[in-house]
């Protein structure tokens, strides 16, 4: 049986970047679904020691703009462009089993100004997030995230 303190988890624990493994979004009623952003879902979350948190994730499969110019798109475009793409900014603090997301800017801008909390696990270089309960495309729902530590990148 885990003790409470083998479910906390140090700031330390979780700076860097985590790549997006799985998810699952489990609604209110029991059922699951895809990811509010749409099928196979890509992303990071970045935890900077500096407190700062910034998360992407989009659908793998996103329509291309017919214009060179990216703020040219039809308003079809751009709706599409909205409803396959999350991302945000802001500060974060870890408590416990717990990291709280506070956001500063988002894609979403009913997220703006609001916290989003996780229970989190980590398991050697994978990291285990659950949303807490929200509401989103008309039904609550969670997200289980599985992340995986990204290896670092040298550019030449």
């Amino acid at each position: 049986m885990l003790t409470l303190g083998e479910l906390m988890v140090a700031k330390e624990d979780i700076i860097g970047t985590w790549k997006l493994g799985t998810y699952e979004t489990q609604f209110s009623d029991g059922h699951i679904g895809t990811h509010p952003v749409g099928e196979n879902t890509v992303g990071y979350i970045l935890y900077n020691p500096d407190g700062y948190v910034s998360l992407e994730l989009m659908a793998q499969k996103r329509l291309n703009f017919t214009q060179q110019d990216p703020f040219a798109a039809s308003d079809e475009g751009y709706a599409e462009a909205m409803r396959s793409h999350l991302s945000y900014v802001g500060t974060y603090e870890v408590i416990d089993d717990r990291v709280i997301h506070h956001i500063e800017l988002s894609s979403y801008p009913d997220f703006i100004g609001h916290k989003i909390a996780r229970t989190v696990r980590l398991e050697d270089d994978v990291l285990y997030q659950t949303t807490d309960e929200f509401f989103m495309h008309g039904e609550s729902q969670i997200i289980h995230f599985v992340l995986h530590r990204a290896t670092s990148c040298v550019i030449a």
